[in-house]
């Protein structure tokens, strides 16, 4: 997980690597991975982080989702 706020699919890779405990992240990483602010770094956050990938919704930086609908004018 990198911090550059785009959420790819290298970062959801690296994600799924510390969800199944192969290769953690970084404390920094760890706080950009949790995209769901609940404390834990797990398969909610990978199902989220993608569906930002598939443009289905939208990240911000504080980890906030916001489905696309309501940025539909």
């Amino acid at each position: 997980m990198n911090v550059d706020i785009v959420i790819n699919i290298t970062d959801i890779t690296k994600v799924a690597v510390h969800v199944k405990g192969k290769k953690l992240l970084d404390e920094n990483a760890q706080k950009f991975a949790d995209v769901n602010n609940d404390g834990k770094i797990n398969i909610s956050d990978i199902t989220k982080s993608q569906h930002t990938v598939k443009g289905k919704s939208f990240e911000l930086i504080t980890g906030i989702f916001f489905s696309e609908c309501l940025y539909k004018i």
